[in-house]
């Protein structure tokens, strides 16, 4: 076989890993999104299971953890932790539905963003909400913002 012949079919051979490449890494995307919008449901779930002060105290991160609230300052890690423990949810419910996801290439950050409820016994609000969300390192999605209008 002659050189050209070897160099063509070793760059055939590497323009067809390339594209396997390629398509692995977007189907990989695709279940990351699926597994992020998961966790987002599972978080409402949870909210609705046990109150929204312990869904939150669960999924925040610990460190990095900022909530967003219309009107207030942002309040990032032992300040929205003891925010979020000073809570009282007894006679609420805040339930929510993720409408959308995307995760970045590297897989460890990404967003959701949807639609709220939040219901007392005498009325009910609905709004927008948006999450950004980072894996810790025990490979579970915790949000490090979370912003509600």
């Amino acid at each position: 076989m002659k050189l050209s012949q070897v160099l063509l079919l070793l760059l055939l051979f590497t323009a067809l890993s390339c594209k396997q490449r390629v398509q692995r890494t977007a189907a990989g995307r695709d279940a990351l999104r699926k597994e992020l919008m998961a966790a987002d449901s599972s978080f409402s779930a949870l909210s609705a299971g046990i109150g929204h002060k312990k869904a939150f105290l669960s999924y925040i991160d610990s460190t990095d953890g900022t909530l967003i609230r219309a009107g207030k300052p942002p309040v990032k890690g032992k300040d929205a932790l003891a925010i979020l423990a000073a809570t009282s949810d007894s006679g609420a419910t805040l339930t929510w539905k993720p409408l959308f996801a995307d995760v970045a290439a590297s897989g460890e950050l990404g967003y959701t963003y949807g639609t709220y409820t939040y219901n007392t016994t005498d009325t009910s609000i609905k709004g927008n909400y948006c999450s950004i969300w980072r894996k810790n390192n025990r490979g579970n999605w915790r949000f490090v913002v979370d912003i509600g209008n």
